[in-house]
């Protein structure tokens, strides 16, 4: 399918799954689409779509189950409504322009399991309280928020997170400070990026408790000291 998306799509009441991605569908995002109650899966990432996201962003969707608008030229701030759409288990909104702060109330999606956010312009307040906000997700399983301006020092409710966590994500963030003695209660994540940042110190010890590590970046940075024998996989 190319051109723009017909604003005839909100008429279809009943539709349950609408996948447009890896299209060449252009212009902006038509607001019908949003007062589709029975839509569970919006897949449109992959496109040229421009413009921004409504403001009441999740009224109205009570049974989206995947948000898929990753890879577009969409701009402007991502409302907190978003968590009206309470049965989201997937968002993907990487490889835009949003700013803004990343809400707080996606920590109420308690079905969520793969965030992806990277590649944006969002931006957080100095405590990171939408990571803390995520300890709630117990369900979450991939955690991606790489490539934003965040500018902050991670807070240690990262050991909350899931215990469900396989992959976490943040790297060219210019996270500072140290890495938190708690990133070793996410026991089962295999993938870890936080390379090409402003971490300092030691990597902490606690990393030996990660059951299977597979894959854990940390380039670009200014770790210091000797890595212990007791990380070796």
């Amino acid at each position: 399918m190319t051109g723009v998306l017909p604003a005839e799509l909100g008429n279809f009441k009943k539709l349950q799954q609408l996948d447009l991605s890896h299209s060449k569908v252009t212009g902006s995002v038509r607001a019908s689409i949003f007062n589709i109650s029975a839509l569970q899966l919006l897949g449109l990432h992959l496109n040229k779509l421009s413009g921004t996201l409504p403001s009441n962003l999740g009224r109205g969707m009570p049974n989206r189950e995947q948000f898929l608008y990753g890879g577009n030229n969409l701009s402007g701030f991502v409302s907190a409504s978003i968590s009206n759409s309470s049965r989201l288990r997937v968002i993907d909104l990487a490889g835009n322009d949003f700013t803004g702060s990343i809400p707080e109330s996606l920590g109420n999606l308690e079905y969520l399991e793969v965030l992806s956010l990277g590649k944006n312009s969002f931006f957080s307040d100095s405590t990171f309280s939408f990571l803390a906000s995520l300890t709630n997700c117990r369900n979450l399983r991939v955690l991606s928020f790489s490539d934003n301006p965040l500018d902050g020092v991670l807070p240690t409710p990262i050991g909350n997170l899931s215990n469900s966590l396989l992959c976490f994500e943040g790297d060219g963030c210019k996270l500072k400070g140290v890495i938190p003695q708690e990133i070793g209660n996410l026991t089962r994540v295999t993938k870890n990026r936080l390379f090409s940042n402003e971490l300092s110190g030691h990597i902490p010890n606690t990393l030996k408790c990660m059951l299977n590590p597979q894959e854990f970046y940390l380039q670009s940075n200014k770790i210091e000291g000797a890595i212990s024998m007791s990380y070796e996989v």
